[in-house]
């Protein structure tokens, strides 16, 4: 692209920004503020388009990287279409609790509960690409990567407080502290608790990989095998004091996607696959409608470790067949982005624009929710990853040129 054209493309793309800022936002914008923010976001653009003019095609994903592996971006699009249905289910069910027990009450309700593995996939995702041992140190790796989780995440909270009407309402130490805390049952951002277990995965990657480094593939299947196992027991036998068996909770499953990423796993294809099924299969008899949502869902936890390993198997056994289409690319790029707004694009958007339930239709009103959702939480990612983020990321590389 062109330097006139990628100029006029973000002046464009800026503009769009303020107008679904003001037809879009449940509260009145503060203009003075967002006009600044979006100006100097757009002139980082404009500026980094006319010094690399593949800097718009790198935005929308628009290149197809032939030596990139589709496997993790057909797995991201999974976990993000998950963790949509999860949260439109949630709402949609509760209020069609009078349907319980009908066809279509009992099939969302299945759908709703295996879309539980959305948490697992997001983690099992970051366990097979951050685990992998990379000549780095500890300080490199929290520089490079730790700020790509935790400045969209302040950002992003600021924007539900935004939304929530707290800003303005609480001091700034306040919500520092609320963001420090992870306060986010009170603030009404519920789905931010898997935000905070992936930075706190973060942060013992760099010793977990040291770990693992010395670990043959015999090894770290017996320590995935006993994790899993350790699991099951401690569902079965809650421990009365709290204790926490080591590698039991999210670390472990973290471990667990990296070792069924590595090349040694391929052969466990077919059986994870059928394993996959079978457990499917048990889960649908094992839920009960009348069982709250939660309860359910606890009961379900040590299931989806295979669920989830079978649609990684059956990723893995495709990924020569598998097409790198330009959606697809454009959702893995902003998932993270997506993971994080989705909740303010369902209850603040669509919900205000498709005035239909889930179980309407025959399931009709199910699909146009999530695609609704899905499309609007993309170009909200879009709009806020590249106009308020990326300012925070320029300013860091500044820095760090400035120290070389």
């Amino acid at each position: 692209m062109n330097k006139i054209t990628s100029t006029i493309y973000w002046l464009a793309v800026a503009a769009c920004g303020l107008v679904l800022l003001k037809y879009t936002s449940y509260v009145e914008p503060q203009w003075g503020f967002f006009g600044i923010a979006v100006s100097i976001g757009c002139g980082i653009c404009i500026y980094k388009s006319l010094k690399n003019e593949a800097y718009v095609g790198q935005t929308l994903a628009v290149a197809k990287n032939n030596n990139r592996n589709p496997v993790y971006d057909y797995l991201r699009l999974v976990a993000v279409l998950l963790v949509i249905i999860i949260h439109v289910l949630n709402q949609d069910l509760r209020l069609a609790a009078d349907m319980a027990g009908t066809g279509i009450y009992n099939t969302m309700n299945y759908i709703r509960c295996w879309s539980g593995n959305c948490n697992t996939f997001f983690i099992m995702i970051s366990g097979a690409l951050l685990l992998v041992d990379k000549n780095e140190s500890v300080l490199t790796f929290y520089k490079k990567r730790l700020l790509r989780i935790a400045i969209p995440l302040i950002v992003y909270y600021l924007w539900y407080l935004w939304q929530y009407e707290k800003i303005g309402v609480l001091t700034w130490k306040e919500i520092a502290i609320k963001i420090l805390s992870a306060d986010v049952y009170t603030d009404n951002v519920p789905h931010f608790w898997l935000v905070y277990e992936i930075v706190a995965i973060y942060v013992v990657v760099p010793f977990l990989r040291i770990m693992l480094r010395n670990l043959s593939y015999t090894m770290l299947t017996q320590l995935v095998v006993i994790s899993y196992v350790l699991s099951i027991f401690m569902k079965v036998f809650p421990n009365q004091i709290g204790t926490l068996i080591p590698l039991s909770g999210w670390c472990a499953v973290a471990i667990i996607g990296y070792w069924y990423s590595r090349d040694e796993s391929r052969k466990l294809d077919t059986w994870m696959i059928i394993a996959g099924i079978i457990v499917s299969i048990v889960e649908y008899f094992k839920i009960d409608p009348n069982l709250a949502y939660q309860e359910s869902m606890t009961g379900l936890t040590q299931y989806f470790i295979i669920t989830v390993l079978a649609v990684f198997a059956i990723c893995f056994k495709l990924q020569k067949h598998l097409m790198s289409f330009y959606l697809l690319r454009l959702v893995s790029k902003y998932s993270y982005g997506i993971l994080l707004i989705h909740m303010w694009a369902l209850y603040f958007v669509v919900r205000n624009i498709i005035h239909v339930s889930s179980v309407m239709y025959k399931g009709a009103g199910f699909i146009a929710l999530i695609v609704a959702t899905l499309i609007i939480s993309t170009v909200a990612a879009y709009l806020i990853d590249n106009l308020f983020i990326d300012i925070f990321n320029t300013f860091i590389a500044l820095l760090d040129r400035k120290k070389n």
